[in-house]
Parts: structure tokens; C-alpha cells; sequence
């Protein structure tokens, strides 16, 4: 939902006028992720007409079982990544080693986090936006590319510190997703592409991603990054969107693999993920 383009309180009116429920709640719910839960009885025509009103706004629609919404294991944080033939490997802080067959990849999620900024030393490359663009233009522009600069300045235009930059990988449940934030991650996956900023590595790795597996759901996420270079698309405004994203694309991905297979007490209408915490 965050990625649709589509406004929120549009969408949480359609809902609330079709199942009588309360707007203000709706639009929590829609904002924020977690799915609308209504009972089993509820009339199946009134529901299509919701979900065809819905998909009036670009915004896609499933019932799923309630179940499906629990709260799942906490995604791995992991730093390095290296896509192979057939699999996906990945390491845990810890050293642990992961593989995964590649065509377990199912979705994929950029996401934004503003912090405070606070300054750390220039052996650690993380600056603030006017000093990091600063040294690219006295040395003619080496340090960053041209797409990493224009990102930097966008959040100087809006008086923004650079935000934390996430990429999850969720993959076929009940397998846990795989996370890393940009300054923390190992980008020997570049090869020879690899730049001398994290921040340029990034977006060449969300490039790679995108292209290496086209059938990711959400990916959405990432070609607004790399289309518009600017992280307002992205961002999050609170922490709670994290897992509830997580519970709803992962809703939506056990609903491919498992609907048809039995039913709650409740069934649930999920709008189709469009755009964490972890444990090492």
C-alpha cells in the first residue's frame, strides 16, 4: 500500500463504507499494514464489489485465513550476499552460512528510516549530506556517482539527514526473510561493479536484485528508489509498519502456496503488498 498510487483515506473510505466499519480505524489499518479481518458469513457479493471497487484505485485484493496473519520468526539480519547458479547464500553477522534455492525469492521490500544524525569519524564514510556533497565536488566528482549525488542533494533539499536505507528479502514461507541496512553490508556481490561509496552500492545492489529475479512481488519499492532518487517513497513514518508489512506480504505469499487448504474462524482481506526486527 505505501508504493500505491493511490492516497491512503481514499482507499480506508472505500472500505468503511463497504464493510460499515469506522474510516479513522480502516485508514490505521491501510497505513500501517495487518490486513482487515471480517467473519466468515460476511456476504461474498458485498466483497467483490469491494474488492472491484478497490482494484478501481489500483489497489488488489485477497481473502486469506486469519492464520495466516501470526506473528512470524523475526527476518535474518544478515551482511553478506552472493547469488549463484541455483542458489542464494547469505551470511549472519555470527558467521553462519544460509543457502536458499533461488526460486524461493519471492518479494522484495526497500524501505527508509529517518534517525538523528550524529557525526562519526571520516574512516567510518558516513557524513552528513552537505559534507559528503562537499568532497564529491572537490575531487571532481569521483567519490559518488551522479545517481548517488542526486539522492544526497534530495534530502538536502528537504533538510533531511541521508536515512537509514533497508533491502528485506522474503522468501517462500514459512522461511524467514532476509534483511540488511546500506552501511552495514558486505558489497563483494558487485564484483567488479563495486564503487567506493555504500550508498552507490546500494542502489547498484537494489538494480541487481531487480533484475536477477523479475518475478519478486513488490517491486515497486525499488524502482521508485532508482526512478525518482529521493527516499520519500520509501520512507517509513512509524515503527510498527516494519512487521506489519512483514505479517502482510507474508500473508500474501502463503496465500499463493497454501489457500484452498482450510479455513479460520475468520477470513481476512489483504490488499496485495505494493511497495523490519531482525534477529543475527
Amino acid at each position: 500500500m505505501p508504493a500505491s498510487s493511490c492516497p491512503i483515506q481514499p482507499v480506508a473510505k472505500t472500505i468503511a463504507e463497504h464493510l460499515d466499519l469506522i474510516p479513522s480505524d480502516v485508514a490505521t489499518q491501510v497505513r500501517y499494514g495487518g490486513g482487515i479481518l471480517v467473519p466468515l458469513e460476511e456476504d461474498s457479493e458485498k466483497l467483490d464489489r469491494l474488492g472491484r471497487s478497490l482494484a478501481a484505485q489500483e489497489v488488489w485484493t485477497r481473502i486469506v485465513p486469519s492464520s495466516f496473519l501470526g506473528q512470524g520468526e523475526r527476518p535474518y539480519r544478515i551482511t553478506h550476499l552472493e547469488t549463484r547458479e541455483e542458489t542464494l547464500w547469505a551470511r549472519l553477522p555470527n558467521k553462519r552460512e544460509l543457502d536458499f534455492r533461488r526460486e524461493e525469492i519471492q518479494g522484495i521490500r526497500i524501505h527508509a528510516v529517518e534517525k538523528e544524525f550524529t557525526e562519526v569519524s571520516p574512516e567510518n564514510d558516513e557524513f552528513d549530506n552537505q559534507r559528503l556533497i562537499d568532497a564529491t565536488l572537490e575531487v571532481g566528482g569521483t567519490t559518488f556517482s551522479e545517481r548517488g549525488l542526486a539522492l544526497l542533494k534530495s534530502c538536502q533539499e528537504e533538510e533531511k539527514p541521508l536515512p537509514e536505507l533497508w533491502i528485506t528479502l522474503y522468501l517462500t514461507p514459512p522461511l524467514r526473510p532476509l534483511r540488511w541496512e546500506r552501511s552495514g553490508f558486505d558489497y563483494s556481490i558487485l564484483g567488479e561493479q563495486k564503487m567506493d561509496h555504500s550508498l552507490d552500492n546500494f542502489l547498484l545492489l537494489v538494480e541487481k536484485l531487480l533484475a536477477e529475479f523479475p518475478e519478486m512481488i513488490n517491486r515497486e519499492s525499488g524502482d521508485a528508489l532508482l526512478s525518482e532518487l529521493t527516499c520519500e517513497p520509501i520512507l517509513i513514518s512509524k515503527p510498527e509498519e516494519v512487521p506489519n508489512f512483514d505479517r502482510w506480504i507474508r500473508a500474501w505469499l502463503s496465500s499463493e502456496k497454501e489457500l484452498g487448504q482450510g479455513s479460520s474462524e475468520e477470513e481476512d482481506i489483504s490488499s496485495s503488498p505494493s511497495d523490519g526486527e531482525e534477529e543475527d
